[in-house]
């Protein structure tokens, strides 16, 4: 040799991925959200086996005014947006990513 010296370098290969996760138990994005979060994982499993992942949940209410009891469902979304048209579009853009990630989302319309 030319006088080099070889250093040997030792690396961790293991690494861990903290995820915070604020989420409504009854929001239907967030169900969404929760199912991305999950293929992203597996996929990430799938390809760095040595990174492990910790998912931290935190729920948050959305709409903290509304009474325990709930309110009527159609009455509300109406109100919230404007009309009974633009909840069908809002239920419509809702069951697109539902679809893709083989999620079945059933509203009953009762409160």
């Amino acid at each position: 040799m030319d006088g080099a010296t070889e250093q040997v370098i030792e690396v961790d290969k293991s690494a861990s991925l903290t995820v915070d996760v604020h989420f409504d138990f009854v929001c239907p994005w967030c169900l969404i959200g929760k199912r991305n979060l999950d293929a992203a994982i597996r996929r990430l499993g799938s390809l760095r086996p040595d990174v492990s992942v910790e998912v931290r949940c935190h729920p948050h209410q959305l709409l903290p005014d509304i009474p325990a009891g709930g309110v009527p469902y159609q009455a509300f979304y109406v109100n919230r947006l404007g009309s009974a048209k633009a909840v069908d579009a809002r239920r419509a853009q809702f069951r697109r990513p539902l679809a893709r990630r083989a999620c079945n989302w059933r509203s009953t319309g009762s409160k």
